[in-house]
This record gives structure tokens, sequence and C-alpha cells, in this order.
């Protein structure tokens, strides 16, 4: 699925297949904390997540949280 996305994929394209922001973050909802319910609202997936790339959580910019994501 992910293969057929362009490099510059934004949150429309991932929204395409993972519904809503609200049902991604039922799916996460057993992490603590909770990074698709964030205090900073709905963020850009790309913020954290990449097509060709590796995933980096926007939240250690501020924070450290030790949350594993797929492809690290």
């Amino acid at each position: 699925m992910h293969a057929n996305l362009p490099e510059n994929a934004q949150t429309k394209d991932c929204l395409m297949c993972h519904q809503s922001y609200d049902a991604v973050a039922q799916k996460t909802a057993k992490l603590n904390p909770n990074p698709h319910s964030s205090h900073r609202g709905e963020q850009n997936c790309t913020n954290c997540h990449s097509v060709k790339g590796k995933p980096r959580l926007e939240c250690n910019d501020c924070h450290t949280f030790d949350i594993k994501m797929k492809g690290e």
C-alpha cells in the first residue's frame, strides 16, 4: 500500500486508507502517551512518518518518550 504513495505524500493521501485522524488515534490508544491524541491537535502525518525514509517521533523534539515506531 505505502509503496503506491508519492514521496511527497500529505495527510490527505494517508487518510484515503486510514480514514480519519480520530480512527488512527483509536488504533494507538494503548500507547502512553498516545501520539495521535496530542496537545498540539491533528498534525501532518509527515511530521513523524515518511514514505521512503525512517520515521521520527516529533514529540521527542520537546519530550523524551520511549515509543517505538514501525520502520525504526
